[in-house]
């Protein structure tokens, strides 16, 4: 196994471990009503994700081609022909990322404690979630802001260096995550992950890459990247799909938590939490080979551009088999306990998993079509969300969790997925025509 699967699968393989610790915190040390509050916090919080409008995925496509004929050099410099232009390329992400976090920490922060006052009942002091909720996207915003960073090292083939720092934010996120909620801070607790991914990410670059650092506050001479052309007719597209991907699998806890209570809400959120896992760590072997399909595509070498899309699938399939077996087998184990009472129902709980392997499925169609710094699918995503968006706010009232969870569940199943998979066949086939 090569360094680079091995970090990937580490840093997915935490994330999985850790999320299941964090779940039994969760459930040891926060009632039913504050575990609904604290995963409509994380879910609220992860618009993030509509406000960076999928530019790190943009940037870690696009770095593998601006990074041709370049190399790194010790303390993070640069040497090669097209220097000038990658610093330039390096500089303008920094700078978007600087105003999409500050519009994202002032408008949440209105929108959060908009949301929750509504739903903040007399015997609770306002300053409850209050404090938390400011805690949590001022730091969220943090985390934004290292992005550009790390993707775009991570585009240019330094996948161990990147997920080594991305496995110590995750170790150093969990523990902070649990200490917090085993010492009675409750929501504050939600703040310690991205807070703690700021402050990693900080440590890194200003102790092992200061000359990235100084390229990206400090560019030097003319602007000769073309954001516009090289990166905007990308990301947009991809915006669409990373809007569409919160729609689909982050709204249906704070749907809940508006429809219902903050008990379904955190069954949902819980639910949601564990049938991700699932995904993120299978997804480790279709991370590990995007940057290499990206200089494939560059140098035209289709073979190895499918060779390397038939690894990386291969190895999600059987990674997600097995984490659906232990999944099973855990269950079976902890049931009849305070644990399985805090989830969904069983059948609810399985829609679910159909639901994530299907759109973790469509995320590996998409990384091979992005390769070509390309997004025809966005539309797709863009009306499966409105699809399942409209459909939740319709059936939370009524069918409570079980309408929301068949409706993420049928559109993704009847559109979205096999629909991607068609438009994936063929312009995958055309795409190596026009080139």
């Amino acid at each position: 196994m090569s360094r680079e699967l091995t970090l990937i699968l580490s840093q997915r393989l935490w994330q999985a471990v850790a999320g299941l610790v964090t779940v039994i915190f969760v459930t040891r040390y926060l009632s039913a009503d504050e575990q609904g509050w604290y995963y409509s916090f994380i879910s609220l919080a992860a618009l993030y994700s509509v406000f960076e409008m999928g530019l790190s995925s943009a940037l870690v496509q696009s770095a593998g081609h601006v990074f041709t004929g370049l190399r790194w050099l010790p303390k993070g410099n640069l040497v090669g022909q097209r220097a000038d232009l990658f610093k330039s390329f390096l500089g303008q992400a920094v700078r978007v990322y600087l105003r999409l976090a500050v519009a994202f920490a002032l408008l949440i922060l209105i929108i959060g404690f908009a949301y929750f006052s509504l739903k903040s009942q007399p015997i609770e002091d306002f300053g409850y979630w209050r404090g938390p909720w400011f805690g949590l996207v001022l730091s969220t915003a943090g985390a934004m802001m290292t992005l550009p960073l790390l993707a775009i090292v991570e585009g240019t083939g330094a996948i161990v260096e990147v997920y080594s720092v991305r496995l110590v934010q995750g170790v150093v996120g969990a523990a902070s995550c649990w200490v917090m909620l085993a010492t009675g801070a409750s929501l504050w607790a939600t703040a310690a992950v991205p807070a703690a991914a700021t402050l990693v990410a900080l440590i890194w670059v200003l102790s092992y890459r200061p000359q990235t650092m100084s390229m990206a506050v400090l560019t030097p001479g003319p602007i000769t990247f073309n954001w516009q052309i090289e990166i905007s007719h990308l990301q947009w597209r991809v915006s669409v799909s990373w809007v569409g991907t919160y729609v689909t699998s982050q709204l249906a806890t704070p749907i809940l938590f508006y429809f219902q209570d903050p008990v379904v809400a955190g069954q949902m959120g819980l639910s949601l939490t564990v049938a991700n896992m699932l995904g993120l760590v299978a997804q480790a072997s279709m991370t590990r080979v995007v940057p290499a399909m990206s200089f494939a595509v560059a140098s035209q070498s289709w073979q190895e551009l499918d060779s390397l899309f038939r690894r990386g699938l291969t190895g999600f399939t059987l990674v997600f088999a097995l984490g659906v077996l232990g999944a099973v087998m855990a269950y079976g184990l902890m049931s009849s306990t305070i644990y399985t009472a805090r989830l969904l129902p069983l059948e609810q709980l399985v829609e679910l998993v159909v639901f994530v392997l299907c759109y973790q499925l469509n995320a590996t169609l998409s990384a091979q079509l992005r390769a070509f710094r390309r997004e025809p699918l966005a539309w797709v995503y863009a009306l499966g969300a409105v699809l399942t968006l409209g459909g939740s706010l319709a059936m939370a009232s009524t069918e409570s969790s079980a309408g929301v969870v068949r409706v993420m569940l049928t559109v993704q199943l009847g559109f979205v997925f096999p629909l991607s998979l068609i438009l994936w066949r063929y312009n995958l086939r055309h795409w190596r025509k026009d080139i």
